[in-house]
C-alpha cells in the first residue's frame, strides 16, 4: 500500500503575510494503481542546511534557516511518559497477594500485618505511577536537537550533523497537518504531509494536557488499539517527541501560514500519484468529488486471496456523478475494538464525544471486492481522517444502499 512515513513558547514575529497563500488546486492529474502491491516507505527530500555554530545568535544572518525562527527543542525519549497504564499491573498483583493472604494464612501476623503491608505497597506504586516524569530536554547549543520554524522552512537540528530541511514553505508548495490520537489521547503525532513525504512529529499528555489542549486533541483521529504507527522518528533515526506544549505551539505555528492546512492532506499512491484532500474538495486521479455538494461514500471491508493466503482490505468507497472510487488499505486487525464507555472515558466530555464519533467512522460493511480500476491505495493511518472529512459533506439521497453488499464472515472495526 501507499504510504507517507518520516519525515519554547517565547512568541517571535514571522512575516508570513507577504507570502502568496498556497494552493492544492494546480495538483497533476491522478492515476490508480491496482490493489495487491505492498506497502512502501517514502521520506521527505531532506535538504542540508548548515547547523548554528556553538554560542552564536539564531538571528545571525549567515544561517538563513535561523532567520526569526521558533525553536521547539525535543525531549529526551527515555525519560518521556510513556502511553499507557503498566504501572496499575504490579499494584493489582499486590493487591491479589494481600486479599490471598487474608483468606488462606491462618497465623494471625500473616493475616493482617502482611496484607497491610501488600496493600501499603500497592498504593506507593500506584502513586509513583501517577506521578508526571520528568522531561529533560536539550539545552543549545551544547546539544541542539530538536526542530526550527522560520518564513522559509521548517527544519531539524542534531549536533552529530547539518541541520536537515523537512519541509520548505515556498509559494504554491502545499502542506497539511492531520492529527492523530490514541483511544486514551495519552498520545499525539502530528503527521505533516506534502508531496515528497510525511514527517511526523510526537507528544505525550497526561490528564491535566489533556484538558489544557483539548481542543487540539478533539480535532485528532484514533489510530488504533495498537501505537506502532504512533511513533515519531527523526531524520537521525531516532523518535522525535516534543513536551505537549510545544507541539501545540509547532501546530498553531503552521496554521498561522497557512489556515487551511488543518483540513488538508497531501498523499500519493505507491506509484507517487498525488491524493489530495482540502476542506472542499477531494482529488483522486483525475476524479474531482466537491465536498460541498451531496455525494455518497460508504465504509467497506472485503477480503480476497493473495497467494496461498488471504489479504484483508478496508476501503473506503466514494461516488460523485460518474466518479467512483476506492481508497483502501491493508487491514492490520479484525478484532472488535469495542464500545466506547464511561470506565474508559477521558474524563473529558469533548475527548469522550470526538471518540465515539471515530469509533462510529470505523465501522464498515463486509462487500465483494470492489473493480480493480477503482481501487486506490492509501496509508492505513491517513483512512479515518479521510472518512472524517466525507462525513462532514452532505449525503446524496439514498447514499450506502446503491451498492450491493455480500457478506463475507468479517466483522470488527477498521483503522
Amino acid at each position: 500500500m501507499a504510504g507517507e512515513r518520516n519525515r519554547g513558547d517565547a512568541p517571535v514575529d514571522l512575516d508570513f503575510d507577504a507570502r502568496p497563500r498556497r494552493s492544492a488546486h494546480d495538483a497533476p492529474a491522478m492515476d490508480m494503481r491496482p490493489a495487491g502491491a505492498d506497502d512502501s516507505v517514502s521520506t521527505p527530500a531532506l535538504r542540508p542546511a548548515p547547523l548554528p555554530a556553538a554560542g552564536a545568535e539564531r538571528t545571525s544572518a549567515s544561517d538563513p534557516l535561523a532567520v526569526s525562527s521558533r525553536w521547539f527543542l525535543a525531549v529526551d525519549a527515555a525519560s518521556a511518559p510513556r502511553a499507557g497504564r503498566l504501572h496499575r499491573w504490579p499494584a493489582a498483583f499486590l493487591g491479589a497477594g494481600a486479599l490471598m493472604c487474608f483468606a488462606l494464612a491462618r497465623s494471625v501476623v500473616l493475616r493482617v500485618l502482611l496484607p497491610i503491608a501488600l496493600a501499603a505497597v500497592a498504593v506507593i506504586v500506584l502513586l509513583r505511577g501517577r506521578r508526571r516524569p520528568r522531561t529533560v530536554r536539550a539545552k543549545p547549543p551544547e546539544a541542539p536537537r530538536g526542530l526550527s520554524l522560520s518564513a522559509r522552512a521548517l527544519a531539524f537540528h542534531t549536533s552529530a550533523a547539518p541541520a536537515i530541511e523537512v519541509i520548505t514553505l515556498e509559494p504554491f508548495a502545499p502542506f497539511g497537518v492531520t492529527l492523530l490520537t490514541t483511544r486514551a489521547r495519552d498520545r499525539l503525532v502530528g503527521a505533516i504531509t506534502t508531496a515528497s513525504g510525511t514527517f511526523y512529529v510526537g507528544a505525550h499528555c497526561d490528564a491535566g494536557e489533556r484538558r489544557e489542549h483539548s481542543e487540539m486533541l478533539s480535532r485528532a483521529s484514533v489510530l488504533s488499539g495498537d501505537e506502532v504507527g504512533l511513533e515519531a522518528v527523526a531524520p537521525d533515526g531516532r523518535p522525535l517527541d516534543l513536551r505537549m506544549s510545544e507541539l501545540a505551539a509547532l501546530v498553531r505555528e503552521l496554521s498561522a501560514i497557512d489556515p487551511g492546512c488543518l483540513d488538508r492532506l497531501v498523499l500519493s499512491d505507491a506509484r507517487g500519484v498525488p491524493i489530495t484532500l482540502e476542506a472542499h474538495e477531494l482529488r483522486v486521479r483525475d476524479a474531482r468529488f466537491d465536498l460541498a455538494v451531496p455525494l455518497e461514500w460508504r465504509a467497506i471491508v472485503f477480503q480476497e486471496p493473495f497467494g496461498q493466503a488471504v489479504a484483508i482490505y478496508q476501503g473506503t468507497w466514494v461516488r460523485q456523478g460518474t466518479s467512483e472510487v476506492v481508497l483502501l488499505s491493508l487491514l492490520p486487525s479484525i478484532a472488535p475494538l469495542g464500545a466506547h464507555s464511561s470506565s474508559d472515558g477521558t474524563g473529558v466530555p469533548e475527548l469522550d464525544r470526538a471518540t465515539s464519533r471515530d469509533l462510529g467512522l470505523m465501522q464498515a460493511s463486509p462487500e465483494e471486492p470492489p473493480p480493480v480500476d477503482q481501487r486506490v491505495a492509501i496509508d492505513r493511518m491517513f483512512m479515518l481522517p479521510l472518512r472524517a472529512a466525507l462525513s462532514r459533506a452532505p449525503r446524496a439521497v439514498g447514499a450506502g444502499t446503491s451498492r450491493p453488499q455480500t457478506p463475507t464472515g468479517l466483522t470488527g472495526r477498521h483503522d
